[in-house]
């Protein structure tokens, strides 16, 4: 093995490890990140949580998230970047998050440390 190639062995294992043990999982956490980070750039969203995210066919991710203005958690749906997220308000934005989430196949996406930033699909 050169220098060459042991300097992008780092690079290579780190591009497993978040997401689980194979590359698949690792395409899968990938787009689940992309759209929480969509949500995040939503007013509010910098400060919020996930509690629950699950990746919906290829590209729609779907969860709920906690904005910790004591309200509780709502419902949100990212896809690229068009995010909805439910206003407690007005019920028909839940209906809207819930008809962007019905697909397949749904992926659940788990948190290794607790705080959503070290993600895994749940097998």
């Amino acid at each position: 093995m050169t220098r060459t190639s042991l300097l992008f062995l780092p690079l290579l294992l780190a591009a497993c490890d978040d997401g689980g043990s194979t590359y698949a999982d690792a395409k899968l956490v990938k787009a689940a990140r992309a759209g929480m980070m969509a949500v995040q750039g939503v007013p509010g969203g910098k400060t919020s949580t996930f509690t629950a995210v699950r990746l919906v066919g290829k590209t729609t991710v779907c969860g709920m998230i906690d904005g910790n203005d004591g309200d509780g958690p709502r419902a949100f749906s990212a896809q690229g970047q068009t995010v909805l997220v439910e206003d407690k308000r007005d019920p028909a934005t839940k209906a809207a998050v819930d008809r962007a989430c019905v697909g397949q196949p749904v992926h659940e996406i788990v948190s290794r440390n607790g705080q959503f930033t070290d993600l895994a699909v749940k097998h």
